[in-house]
């Protein structure tokens, strides 16, 4: 019988604590986290709550940056509060093991006549398995969804640096530490699974809080706690998951990357990626290449144009990899990106165009609002809206978003206070949120990911709209969908961006630009009527 594993593949032997029951699990050659993986994996199929490996042999144990080294011993698993002890006799030993479970040794895997039965486990649905045998028994898959699997997960504590660490045996709800937390568990659950079922980030959810729930458990002003406790922090591990799975939003190619599986795909994503941008992917000089003082250098001087020049080969190469950074991500390794001015400058010279041609719209208003009136009151009248009371900016976006029968309201929020922001209301993708009294006082933020930005805000809806609009050519993101026709017509007919290929609307694109021109169209007619 001979067994070939997988050169992508590690196998390790898993005894538990009696010797009574083994496996074997496969474990990917580049996981980041197989300490956790080998540890779930052989938990699910020896039946345990296990959380140690040792050798088996004399009881020292593996710890996660040695286990690589170990791949040729057999391991042994332990539960809490047990221990290892040395075998108490060969034949003790053999008399306890089951068909099931009985397996050659480790030297003679792979050319053994013994009839034995191996079990043999993969994370990975799509590895390559040995050579079947009526000796064998090959399970393909662990199911993922079950709960044991994720009861077993290890909080990746180690993975916060001291002062994150501190802000939690302090007691410190800090937004920057619960971030970062929320990054580094979904990262590790996705070397299991990409697709993770609801109810395993509720588990994670409740190891977390169980373990400092001062930081995380949701209550009201009163102390009362809401619900269960964990709603808050579910959600945000299901918006990282969803974040890095996302297939409309980030989805710039990595020159560097082989990725051959559907290159149509890939292509279409390459050109929806780099729509509009003329300069998109400069060539890095190594001689230009900056510092991280630069990196994170905002004040505005007579350095930050230079050092924002210097940059942008770098800035580019960054934003474009294939696993794109987080908003939060930015902020902390190069917050420069996120500079307003920088914003600005980078949008214009990553497309060759100018945001502030956006200003033009406020001469606009009567045509945009004539062509409005006179399109929803040639249709039903359950589809006409109230006139806008608004600033020109806001009324143009609303009538122009009316027209095309899309809406603002996911892209422009209206809020009294701070506080009554709640990150569940906003989307992902740039927006913006005005707060304090209607047209009075009023100051505008631009959210992505569902974090501001700039605390200091912005003083009109037309600052926050440039802001705003330009991350969607800097960060490689598509249109909202609610609004794609039009932010393609800012796009084109005042900004003069008509790219050769690609687009950053969604779906039908074609019918999109069809009608984006048409409107266009129709209002260079209605100017000439009106003069």
């Amino acid at each position: 019988m001979i067994c070939t594993f997988s050169d992508m593949k590690i196998p390790y032997i898993v005894w538990n604590a009696e010797r009574i029951q083994k496996t074997i699990i496969l474990v990917d050659d580049d996981c980041e986290a197989p300490y956790n993986t080998l540890i779930l994996n052989a938990s699910i199929k020896l039946d345990l709550n296990g959380s140690v490996l040792v050798l088996e042999s004399n009881g020292t144990p593996v710890e996660d940056e040695v286990l690589p080294y170990f791949k040729n011993e057999v391991l042994m698993l332990l539960q809490p509060g047990e221990y290892w002890q040395p075998p108490k006799s060969d034949s003790s030993l053999t008399s306890g093991l089951s068909l099931s479970s009985t397996l050659p040794p480790r030297n003679d895997l792979l050319n053994s006549s013994t009839n034995s039965t191996i079990t043999i486990d993969s994370i990975d649905q799509e590895i390559p398995m040995m050579v079947s045998s009526e000796n064998i028994i090959i399970s393909e898959s662990t199911d993922c969804n079950a709960e044991t699997w994720w009861k077993n997960f290890k909080i990746p504590w180690e993975k916060l640096n001291s002062n994150q660490i501190q802000n939690l045996e302090n007691k410190i709800r800090d937004a920057g530490t619960i971030t970062r937390l929320t990054q580094i568990i979904v990262d590790d659950m996705r070397c299991f699974k990409k697709v993770i079922p609801i109810r395993a980030f509720k588990i994670i959810a409740k190891k977390v809080i169980n373990s400092y729930p001062s930081v995380f458990i949701d209550i009201d002003r009163d102390g009362v706690i809401l619900g269960d406790g964990s709603h808050k922090l579910v959600q945000k591990l299901i918006d990282r998951n969803n974040y890095l799975n996302r297939p409309l939003y980030k989805r710039a190619l990595d020159s560097n990357t082989n990725n051959t599986a559907n290159p149509v795909a890939n292509k279409k994503m390459f050109l929806s990626a780099r729509a509009g941008c003329s300069n998109w992917d400069p060539e890095i000089v190594s001689s230009q290449m900056v510092s991280d003082k630069e990196k994170k250098a905002t004040d505005i001087n007579e350095d930050f144009y230079t050092i924002l020049e210097k940059s942008y080969p770098e800035i580019r190469k960054y934003l474009n990899n294939v696993i794109s950074p987080t908003i939060s991500t930015i902020k902390e390794e190069w917050p420069i990106i996120l500079s307003p001015k920088s914003i600005i400058w980078h949008f214009n010279k990553l497309t060759g165009s100018n945001i502030n041609l956006l200003d033009k719209i406020n001469e606009d208003v009567e045509i945009i609002k004539s062509l409005w009136f006179k399109k929803t009151h040639n249709t039903s009248s359950a589809s006409v809206e109230k006139e806008v009371v608004a600033d020109d900016s806001i009324k143009c976006l609303t009538y122009i978003a009316q027209y095309f029968g899309e809406s603002i309201e996911d892209f422009f929020l209206v809020s009294k206070t701070m506080s009554d922001i709640h990150n569940d209301d906003l989307p992902l993708t740039p927006s913006i949120v005005a707060v304090g009294d209607a047209q009075e006082n009023e100051i505008f933020f631009v959210f992505v990911e569902r974090e501001n930005i700039d605390l200091q805000g912005y003083g009109t809806f037309m600052e926050a709209l440039k802001v705003a609009f330009s991350l969607y050519f800097i960060l490689n993101l598509k249109y909202p969908p609610k609004l794609q026709a039009t932010f393609e017509l800012l796009q084109r007919m005042y900004l003069k961006i008509h790219p050769d290929a690609g687009s950053k609307s969604r779906g039908k694109v074609t019918q999109t630009k069809k009608k984006v021109l048409n409107y266009m169209l129709k209002f260079n007619n209605h100017s000439l009527q009106i003069k």
